[in-house]
């Protein structure tokens, strides 16, 4: 069941990414084809933040910070944000924005809701699994679970409800996660509006189109798929003599 869960998620969550970045200089036509393209909707609306000064950056910041913690799929955002703000700026308010949304409900979590939710889930092998995991390992396992093909909720809330986890290691895990691709994800957008504007598209919008498709289709489910592999082999007495998997 384990192994269908994470196949799934990886053919909704992972699979769309570099499709997406590779068809977003399409999206700057859709209006005036009088279609309603969402990427097209998305465009205009932070478009015109970006022309409202700094009360748009705030709405933006604002907005994006609770769009990363309600829907989480963060990168048609980021992308809208790098063609339409200026790219310094673009990356300055993504990075907060998705980051502080994704502490933000990681916190919530881990203080408000996480003992409730332990008490209901004591007992369960998997999660013993995964509580000595990530006491083995912080910030490695945090990480791992970062790079996870799963929904941005799931890896907020996740490890706030493993109790021996530190919280600077999944707020220093997130940082370095999330601002790469933040960056990458407006870059991309910058380059995309270039494009947009009539210019030609660049050899650095080729290579990253290219490095998320690896990092989309290959490295992320490869690092969960061994942790996973590490959980089940411990929970079958293949692991360690503590009983805690490892993450090579």
């Amino acid at each position: 069941m384990m192994l269908y869960v994470i196949v799934a998620t990886i053919v909704v969550v992972v699979v769309p990414s570099p499709c997406l970045a590779a068809s977003v200089v399409s999206s700057s036509h859709a209006t005036t084809r009088g279609g309603s393209d969402p990427r097209a909707v998305l465009l205009s609306f932070v478009d015109g933040l970006s022309r409202s000064g700094i009360k748009g950056m705030a709405t933006y910041l604002l907005g994006f910070t609770l769009w990363t913690m309600t829907v989480g799929a963060t990168t048609p955002v980021e992308i809208a944000a790098g063609m339409a703000f200026p790219l310094r700026v673009a990356i300055i308010l993504s990075a907060s924005g998705k980051i502080g949304g994704a502490c933000l409900q990681y916190a919530l979590s881990k203080y408000l809701f996480s003992d409730h939710a332990r008490v209901r889930m004591r007992g369960n092998a998997w999660m013993d699994k995964i509580d000595a995991s990530f006491e083995s390992h912080p910030y490695r396992v945090a990480l791992v679970w970062r790079f996870s093909p799963m929904p941005e909720f799931v890896k907020n809330v996740g490890p706030s409800l493993v109790s021996g986890l530190r919280t600077r290691y999944q707020l220093l895990a997130t940082i370095t996660h999330g601002l790469p691709f933040t960056i990458l994800w407006s870059c991309m957008g910058n380059e995309a509006a270039i494009v947009a504007r009539g210019g030609q598209a660049s050899v650095l919008l080729k290579r990253m189109v290219a490095a998320i498709t690896w990092i989309g289709l290959v490295a992320s489910p490869t690092l969960f798929g061994w942790w996973i592999k590490g959980l089940g082999e411990s929970a079958g007495g293949g692991g360690d003599d503590d009983g805690q998997a490892t993450v090579t």
